[in-house]
């Protein structure tokens, strides 16, 4: 599946703002070079943003793309204690400031997801890896490979509990899954998602874009 499907996009829209938006939540980041598009980055703006927090964070650039650069981060709790890593590519890379980020807003392109019932989830687990996962589990798989292409860098697969399903139309249908995974909550974007219920154990692998936030203000 594209990532623009995952949004309800099979084009781009024809406008070409720095960010368009639409009601729903679909959102395309077009990057300028000469006063021409050089790169259009995908994203979903949530009504209820998932945010992640995070310690360090360091620059990744893409070696194709710098407009497709992004971070290794540091995902902590509350306290400040380190959860997991990741890395995830960012919707902006030129404004990014490593030393003024504390507080990620996350949205993950599904690429493959499987909804089941809890009771049915270790075995729907090892199909993808053939250990298994736990239910509440987070697997950074894109940083056990090269710096770049950061597209592929940024690759994800994480189990957790449906939270919400919300189904949703831009240019075409897609569906909105906020699940509950061990860094925190996360939004998932896909196309479609006939099996998703509040409730579920998901079992997602996904491209992680993220934007952000001023300290202190998630």
């Amino acid at each position: 599946m594209s990532h623009l499907e995952c949004i309800g996009l099979s084009a781009l829209p024809l406008a070409v703002p720095d960010l368009w938006t639409d009601p729903r939540g679909a959102a395309l980041k077009f990057h300028f070079e000469d006063g021409a598009v050089a790169c259009v980055t995908p994203f979903f703006v949530s009504p209820d943003p998932t945010v992640w927090r995070v310690g360090t964070t360091i620059p990744v650039r893409d070696d194709g793309c710098i407009h497709c650069s992004g971070a290794d981060c540091d995902l902590v709790d509350a306290s400040g204690e380190m959860i997991t890593r990741t890395t995830v590519q960012l919707l902006d890379f030129a404004s990014f400031d490593p030393g003024r980020t504390s507080v990620l807003e996350v949205v993950a392109f599904a690429h493959h997801a499987v909804f089941c019932r809890p009771e049915d989830f270790a075995a729907e687990s090892k199909k993808v890896l053939s250990m298994g996962m736990a239910d509440i589990s987070f697997l950074p798989v894109g940083m056990f490979g090269p710096l770049s292409p950061v597209g592929e860098r940024a690759i994800s697969i994480f189990a957790g509990r449906v939270e919400a399903v919300r189904s949703l139309r831009c240019k075409a249908d897609f569906v909105h899954v906020r699940v509950r995974t061990l860094p925190g909550p996360i939004d998932v974007v896909l196309p479609e998602a006939p099996e998703a219920h509040i409730g579920q154990q998901a079992l997602v692998e996904a491209w992680l874009v993220a934007r952000p936030l001023l300290p202190g203000s998630g």
